[in-house]
């Protein structure tokens, strides 16, 4: 009887131990689910922020393709411009050779051949008045 009562006793502590560490089993059991889902909520939420990122990469490297687009059109036809502006046209360059051409056809004669002579008698008859006067 004494024997029994042993045995049934150390049965209960032994199972009173598997109860008790069943418990913490499923204690220990809940913390990692509890772990594993957390776990998988931020690894959601981070590819969601991964897939936003790229989008957001994505967006901007096209914007910038698009910006070096615009400014090479820009500068392109800023030297077009700057080529008109500093090209004169046909007509303009025409009108300029006859409005110089003109004067300068009149003054030819003065400073080739015989009329080189006269020219610069001219020239020294104004500088002989020019000295007497600052005398």
């Amino acid at each position: 009887a004494h024997r029994t009562e042993a045995l049934q006793r150390e049965l209960e502590a032994s199972g009173s131990r598997l109860v008790d560490q069943l418990a913490q089993g499923d204690a220990e059991r809940a913390r990692l689910c509890a772990r594993v889902e957390t776990l998988e909520e931020r690894l959601a939420a981070s590819e969601s922020d991964l897939r936003e990122a790229e989008s957001e990469v994505t967006k901007a490297s096209q914007e910038a393709s698009e910006a070096k687009n615009v400014a090479s059109k820009a500068k392109r036809q800023l030297a077009e411009s700057q080529q008109r502006l500093l090209t004169p046209s046909p007509q303009a360059q025409s009108r300029l050779r006859h409005s110089i051409g003109e004067p300068l056809a009149h003054l030819e004669p003065l400073f080739s051949g015989s009329g080189a002579g006269a020219a610069n008698k001219l020239l020294q008859e104004d500088m002989e008045a020019l000295e007497e006067e600052a005398r």
